[in-house]
């Protein structure tokens, strides 16, 4: 039986991705849930949708699926326990609400967490499933924080990107074209 392209890229993606069980590494919900939580921590709520958004207009760029634009774009963020510097637990975050193996217990409770965990799994499963989307004209190209991307930020509005609106966010979502 030969693949397609878009089919074997996306195996090949899911063979390279560290996930412990063969379900999770079909499970896109959980995946995009991670990366929330990657990319603008547990509090960062408002930025979640967005960044969805953002993920899904690369993989329409891509002419990928999004668990492949996931993998491609977020691998430090998706990497194994081991292979990550700072905080390993990311990798270990699953459906099943129980606190990840590496979790800080002693810098704060798991429990405290938690709900916040099963919210933004809901969210990128509500996402997915096209329940909930990114605000309206929230449909960025890129994004960054104003604190770490502040340069890259100034480059993309340099040459003619512009800000989008995304409500309240942590980060700053842009557009290249008007």
């Amino acid at each position: 039986m030969k693949l397609s392209t878009k089919a074997g890229a996306f195996f090949l993606a899911l063979s390279l991705l560290p996930l412990h069980t063969a379900a999770q590494a079909h499970d896109e919900g959980l995946l995009l849930a991670r990366v929330f939580v990657s990319e603008s921590g547990f509090d960062g709520v408002a930025d979640h949708l967005p960044i969805a958004r953002y993920t899904r207009n690369l993989s329409h760029h891509w002419r990928a699926p999004m668990g492949v634009t996931m993998v491609r774009r977020y691998t430090r963020a998706l990497a194994p326990a081991e292979e990550r510097r700072s905080r390993p637990w990311l990798a270990n975050l699953d459906r099943s609400g129980d606190a990840p193996a590496g979790w800080p217990e002693r810098d704060q409770a798991w429990s405290e967490r938690r709900g916040q965990w099963l919210a933004a799994l809901a969210r990128a499963d509500a996402f997915l499933a096209r329940e909930v989307d990114a605000p309206a004209g929230c449909n960025p190209h890129s994004w960054g924080s104003p604190t770490y991307d502040a340069a890259q930020i100034a480059s993309t509005i340099a040459n003619g990107g512009f800000v989008v609106s995304c409500g309240n966010t942590a980060n700053v979502f842009l557009r290249w074209h008007r």
